[in-house]
């Protein structure tokens, strides 16, 4: 997948699977969902938690920002004392 320039080499990886499988002599119809299923979960079902991971990690650095902002809001007003 990774010699596609396609993410996740979506489209690309199935393709080639599916034609490897029937190359080998499986039914068309039945490796084509197999191919499907195992995409599924191997490369969307892991997304999920990733995007949970992203939201949760850009609330933390926004917390951190606001932070750091107000810490120089109080270093400005004792400079200025």
């Amino acid at each position: 997948g990774s010699l596609l320039p396609l993410p996740g080499g979506i489209g690309g990886v199935e393709g080639g699977m599916i034609g490897a499988f029937v190359a080998f002599g499986l039914p068309a119809g039945r490796t084509v969902v197999a191919v499907l299923a195992y995409r599924a979960i191997s490369f969307w079902l892991p997304t999920l938690p990733g995007v949970g991971g992203y939201v949760s990690l850009r609330s933390t650095v926004r917390g951190w920002r606001l932070a750091d902002e107000t810490i120089r809001e109080g270093l400005s007003e004792d400079q200025a004392v």
